[in-house]
């Protein structure tokens, strides 16, 4: 059984020759390059990756450089949720009238820079290949436009300004799934979508909260990805336990 097979078969609840294994998004930290390089003479990522036998490879979308083109959006999207560190440019929003006029973030496929799907392909015939496609994390995004502590005083308070929120974002997220997923032209077997929604005991928001707001959007986005045949990995740190079953229940394979 090769890695491809293995990892296809188990999201299929199908029997395999063992669990697939893998390195988070294939990333190495230096320390790690530096104990293999050592103990056991392997000098390049992929020779890890062949020594550790990880049953996936991982092409990233990545974005131009925002910080030379537009710094006011690099600092909002790249800044830490720490509401002092940054202007959130919705922080003052209170009306959906309002957020159709201030909000700003189309997507615009020149802001991207897409790998060679078929050359990554060629390479690893024989393991997963996933794509991370750059589509904006929901209540991630929500926290670094509005600010964390104001986007959950609104999704509470100013449930019309969140809707609207979530109506602008989402438009974005489905104009760049498809666009992403044609440039990967069938070589992928997964997308991986993340949202950091949890603290280390449970949901930051209430689940309810989660299911209004969140959850439909996210739903639409597993059924876009569905239709060019991908299967569906999802993120997030902390602990979602109590919205496995909502997870489950949109296609989250």
């Amino acid at each position: 059984m090769n890695h491809r097979e293995r990892v296809l078969r188990t999201c299929s609840f199908a029997k395999t020759d063992r669990p697939p294994c893998d390195l988070m998004e294939g990333i190495l930290w230096p320390e790690i390059r530096e104990f293999f390089r050592d103990q056991y003479n392997l000098n390049t990522d992929e020779e890890i990756f062949t020594y550790l036998d990880t049953d996936f490879r991982w092409l990233f979308v990545e974005q131009v450089d925002l910080q030379s083109v537009d710094r006011d959006l690099f600092a909002r999207k790249y800044m830490p949720y720490s509401d002092h560190t940054v202007q959130r440019p919705l922080a003052d929003v209170h009306s959906a009238a309002e957020l159709e006029l201030a909000y700003q973030d189309k997507f615009n496929p020149e802001n991207y820079i897409f790998p060679d799907y078929a050359a990554a392909r060629r390479r690893w015939p024989e393991h997963a290949i996933i794509t991370l496609s750059r589509i904006p994390s929901l209540f991630m995004t929500a926290c670094t436009d509005f600010g964390m502590e104001e986007c959950l005083v609104k999704m509470v308070c100013e449930p019309d300004v969140m809707f609207k929120y979530m109506e602008k974002l989402q438009e974005h997220c489905l104009q760049m799934i498809p666009y992403a997923l044609h440039n990967a032209g069938g070589n992928c077997d997964i997308c991986w979508l993340m949202d950091h929604i949890a603290s280390q005991e449970d949901l930051i928001m209430s689940p309810d909260l989660w299911r209004k707001y969140f959850k439909p959007c996210l739903a639409e986005q597993v059924k876009v990805i569905k239709q060019y045949g991908q299967l569906v990995f999802f993120h997030s740190c902390g602990s979602v336990y109590s919205v496995i079953p909502d997870l489950i229940e949109i296609g989250i394979d």
